[in-house]
Protein backbone atom coordinates (compact mmCIF):
# COMPACT_ATOMS: atom_id res chain seq x y z
CA UNK A 1 0.00 0.00 0.00
CA UNK A 2 2.80 2.39 0.90
CA UNK A 3 4.53 1.74 -2.43
CA UNK A 4 1.31 2.28 -4.33
CA UNK A 5 0.65 5.55 -2.48
CA UNK A 6 4.19 6.74 -3.23
CA UNK A 7 3.73 5.96 -6.93
CA UNK A 8 0.36 7.74 -6.97
CA UNK A 9 1.82 10.81 -5.23
CA UNK A 10 4.62 10.94 -7.79
CA UNK A 11 2.17 10.70 -10.69
CA UNK A 12 0.10 13.55 -9.24
CA UNK A 13 3.21 15.69 -8.73
CA UNK A 14 4.43 15.00 -12.27
CA UNK A 15 1.01 15.93 -13.64
CA UNK A 16 0.93 19.20 -11.68
CA UNK A 17 4.46 20.03 -12.84
CA UNK A 18 3.46 19.47 -16.48
CA UNK A 19 0.35 21.60 -15.96
CA UNK A 20 2.38 24.44 -14.46
CA UNK A 21 4.85 24.29 -17.38
CA UNK A 22 1.92 24.44 -19.77
CA UNK A 23 0.58 27.56 -18.04
CA UNK A 24 3.99 29.21 -18.14
CA UNK A 25 4.63 28.30 -21.76
CA UNK A 26 1.24 29.60 -22.88
CA UNK A 27 1.63 32.84 -20.96
CA UNK A 28 5.13 33.44 -22.31
CA UNK A 29 3.85 32.94 -25.86
CA UNK A 30 1.06 35.45 -25.28
CA UNK A 31 3.50 38.00 -23.86
CA UNK A 32 5.74 37.59 -26.91
CA UNK A 33 2.78 38.37 -29.17
CA UNK A 34 1.98 41.47 -27.09
CA UNK A 35 5.53 42.74 -27.49
CA UNK A 36 5.24 42.50 -31.27
CA UNK A 37 2.31 44.93 -31.20
CA UNK A 38 3.18 47.20 -28.30
CA UNK A 39 5.91 49.79 -27.77
CA UNK A 40 8.17 47.32 -25.96
CA UNK A 41 11.52 45.86 -26.89
CA UNK A 42 11.74 42.05 -26.87
CA UNK A 43 11.95 40.59 -23.39
CA UNK A 44 10.05 43.42 -21.65
CA UNK A 45 7.63 41.12 -19.83
CA UNK A 46 10.35 38.70 -18.82
CA UNK A 47 12.30 41.54 -17.22
CA UNK A 48 9.23 42.75 -15.35
CA UNK A 49 8.69 39.17 -14.16
CA UNK A 50 12.31 38.92 -13.00
CA UNK A 51 12.05 42.17 -11.06
CA UNK A 52 8.75 41.01 -9.55
CA UNK A 53 10.22 37.66 -8.56
CA UNK A 54 13.26 39.23 -6.91
CA UNK A 55 11.12 41.66 -4.91
CA UNK A 56 8.61 38.95 -3.92
CA UNK A 57 11.43 36.72 -2.71
CA UNK A 58 12.91 39.63 -0.77
CA UNK A 59 9.53 40.06 0.91
CA UNK A 60 9.53 36.35 1.76
CA UNK A 61 6.30 35.56 -0.07
CA UNK A 62 5.38 31.91 -0.53
CA UNK A 63 6.51 30.08 -3.66
CA UNK A 64 2.86 30.02 -4.74
CA UNK A 65 2.52 33.81 -4.50
CA UNK A 66 5.86 34.36 -6.25
CA UNK A 67 4.75 32.18 -9.15
CA UNK A 68 1.48 34.08 -9.42
CA UNK A 69 3.25 37.44 -9.47
CA UNK A 70 5.63 36.20 -12.18
CA UNK A 71 2.86 34.88 -14.39
CA UNK A 72 0.81 38.06 -13.98
CA UNK A 73 3.86 40.07 -15.08
CA UNK A 74 3.80 38.31 -18.45
CA UNK A 75 0.20 39.29 -19.24
CA UNK A 76 -0.55 42.38 -17.14
CA UNK A 77 -1.20 44.48 -20.26
CA UNK A 78 -3.10 41.99 -22.41
CA UNK A 79 -6.00 44.46 -22.49
CA UNK A 80 -3.90 46.81 -24.62
CA UNK A 81 -4.67 44.63 -27.64
CA UNK A 82 -7.98 46.51 -27.83
CA UNK A 83 -6.33 49.96 -27.80
CA UNK A 84 -5.33 52.08 -30.82
CA UNK A 85 -1.57 52.03 -31.29
CA UNK A 86 -1.38 55.80 -30.77
CA UNK A 87 -2.81 55.34 -27.26
CA UNK A 88 -0.29 52.64 -26.42
CA UNK A 89 2.66 54.56 -27.84
CA UNK A 90 2.00 57.78 -25.93
CA UNK A 91 0.42 56.42 -22.75
CA UNK A 92 2.25 58.87 -20.45
CA UNK A 93 1.16 61.88 -22.50
CA UNK A 94 -2.57 61.18 -22.76
CA UNK A 95 -5.44 63.49 -21.80
CA UNK A 96 -9.23 63.52 -22.09
CA UNK A 97 -10.98 60.63 -23.78
CA UNK A 98 -7.72 58.94 -24.74
CA UNK A 99 -6.65 58.85 -21.09
CA UNK A 100 -10.05 57.47 -20.05
CA UNK A 101 -9.75 54.78 -22.71
CA UNK A 102 -6.24 53.86 -21.59
CA UNK A 103 -7.23 53.64 -17.93
CA UNK A 104 -9.78 50.98 -18.79
CA UNK A 105 -7.17 48.49 -19.99
CA UNK A 106 -6.68 46.74 -16.61
CA UNK A 107 -10.41 46.00 -16.56
CA UNK A 108 -10.24 44.66 -20.12
CA UNK A 109 -7.25 42.54 -19.14
CA UNK A 110 -9.20 41.21 -16.17
CA UNK A 111 -12.23 40.36 -18.33
CA UNK A 112 -9.97 38.35 -20.64
CA UNK A 113 -8.00 36.54 -17.94
CA UNK A 114 -10.86 35.73 -15.56
CA UNK A 115 -12.06 33.13 -18.07
CA UNK A 116 -8.87 31.13 -17.45
CA UNK A 117 -9.03 28.88 -14.39
CA UNK A 118 -5.57 29.72 -13.03
CA UNK A 119 -4.52 28.27 -9.67
CA UNK A 120 -3.25 31.80 -8.90
CA UNK A 121 -5.31 35.04 -8.74
CA UNK A 122 -3.70 36.25 -11.98
CA UNK A 123 -6.75 38.16 -13.22
CA UNK A 124 -7.10 40.06 -9.93
CA UNK A 125 -3.39 40.87 -9.79
CA UNK A 126 -3.58 42.27 -13.31
CA UNK A 127 -6.74 44.24 -12.52
CA UNK A 128 -5.08 45.93 -9.53
CA UNK A 129 -1.55 46.58 -10.79
CA UNK A 130 -2.33 50.22 -11.73
CA UNK A 131 -3.87 50.99 -8.35
CA UNK A 132 -1.83 53.31 -6.12
CA UNK A 133 -1.07 52.79 -2.46
CA UNK A 134 -2.75 56.11 -1.58
CA UNK A 135 -5.90 55.31 -3.59
CA UNK A 136 -5.17 57.62 -6.54
CA UNK A 137 -4.75 54.82 -9.09
CA UNK A 138 -7.16 53.11 -11.47
CA UNK A 139 -9.48 51.50 -12.44
CA UNK A 140 -11.21 51.25 -9.01
CA UNK A 141 -9.27 53.61 -6.75
CA UNK A 142 -8.62 51.05 -4.02
CA UNK A 143 -5.67 51.59 -1.69
CA UNK A 144 -3.26 50.13 0.85
CA UNK A 145 -3.71 46.54 1.88
CA UNK A 146 -6.92 46.32 -0.18
CA UNK A 147 -4.57 45.91 -3.15
CA UNK A 148 -3.16 42.40 -3.48
CA UNK A 149 0.49 42.23 -2.44
CA UNK A 150 1.36 40.65 -5.80
CA UNK A 151 -0.21 43.65 -7.57
CA UNK A 152 1.72 46.08 -5.35
CA UNK A 153 4.92 44.26 -6.27
CA UNK A 154 4.03 44.22 -9.97
CA UNK A 155 3.46 48.00 -9.88
CA UNK A 156 7.03 48.61 -8.70
CA UNK A 157 8.55 45.98 -11.00
CA UNK A 158 6.74 47.43 -14.01
CA UNK A 159 7.77 50.99 -13.10
CA UNK A 160 11.41 49.95 -12.79
CA UNK A 161 11.38 48.27 -16.21
CA UNK A 162 9.52 51.16 -17.88
CA UNK A 163 11.78 53.82 -16.40
CA UNK A 164 14.95 52.04 -17.54
CA UNK A 165 13.61 51.57 -21.08
CA UNK A 166 13.83 54.08 -23.93
CA UNK A 167 10.49 55.70 -24.77
CA UNK A 168 9.43 57.83 -27.74
CA UNK A 169 9.21 60.90 -25.47
CA UNK A 170 12.25 60.35 -23.23
CA UNK A 171 15.53 58.49 -22.86
CA UNK A 172 15.95 55.58 -20.48
CA UNK A 173 16.72 56.36 -16.87
CA UNK A 174 19.77 54.86 -15.23
CA UNK A 175 19.04 52.33 -12.49
CA UNK A 176 19.92 54.96 -9.87
CA UNK A 177 17.59 57.53 -11.43
CA UNK A 178 14.79 54.96 -11.66
CA UNK A 179 15.23 53.92 -8.03
CA UNK A 180 15.21 57.58 -6.96
CA UNK A 181 11.96 58.12 -8.88
CA UNK A 182 10.35 55.08 -7.28
CA UNK A 183 11.56 56.18 -3.84
CA UNK A 184 10.04 59.63 -4.45
CA UNK A 185 6.62 57.99 -4.85
CA UNK A 186 7.03 55.73 -1.82
CA UNK A 187 3.74 55.54 0.14
CA UNK A 188 1.89 57.47 -2.59
CA UNK A 189 2.02 55.44 -5.78
CA UNK A 190 3.84 52.47 -4.27
CA UNK A 191 3.66 50.33 -1.15
CA UNK A 192 6.50 51.57 1.11
CA UNK A 193 7.45 48.02 2.12
CA UNK A 194 7.75 46.98 -1.53
CA UNK A 195 9.84 50.04 -2.33
CA UNK A 196 12.14 49.39 0.63
CA UNK A 197 12.76 45.80 -0.48
CA UNK A 198 13.39 46.94 -4.06
CA UNK A 199 15.94 49.52 -2.90
CA UNK A 200 17.62 46.98 -0.64
CA UNK A 201 17.98 44.50 -3.50
CA UNK A 202 19.97 46.96 -5.57
CA UNK A 203 21.75 48.99 -2.90
CA UNK A 204 22.65 46.24 -0.43
CA UNK A 205 22.28 42.83 -2.05
CA UNK A 206 24.10 43.33 -5.33
CA UNK A 207 21.36 43.08 -7.94
CA UNK A 208 22.38 44.67 -11.22
CA UNK A 209 20.40 46.83 -13.58
CA UNK A 210 20.08 46.29 -17.32
CA UNK A 211 23.41 47.08 -18.91
CA UNK A 212 22.42 45.28 -22.09
CA UNK A 213 18.95 44.18 -23.20
CA UNK A 214 20.40 40.83 -24.25
CA UNK A 215 21.98 40.08 -20.88
CA UNK A 216 20.19 38.78 -17.77
CA UNK A 217 19.12 41.52 -15.36
CA UNK A 218 20.02 39.60 -12.25
CA UNK A 219 22.90 37.35 -11.37
CA UNK A 220 20.41 34.90 -9.86
CA UNK A 221 17.95 32.76 -11.79
CA UNK A 222 14.81 34.20 -13.35
CA UNK A 223 11.27 33.05 -12.84
CA UNK A 224 11.88 29.53 -14.12
CA UNK A 225 12.82 27.26 -11.29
Amino acid sequence: MALQKHRLDKEIKDYLDRLAKCYRGTIESVSGALELRGPYVPGHHQRVAEFAQAIARGMRLSDFSIEGACLAAYVYDIGLVSMPFSVIQDSEQLTGLSLTLYRNYPQISYDILKKVDFPWPVADIVLQHCECYDGSGFPRGIKGDDILIEARILAVANALEDLTSHMAFRNAFTIKQALDEIKFHRASKYDPDVVDVCLKLFNEEGYKGKQNKDEPIFQKNGCHR
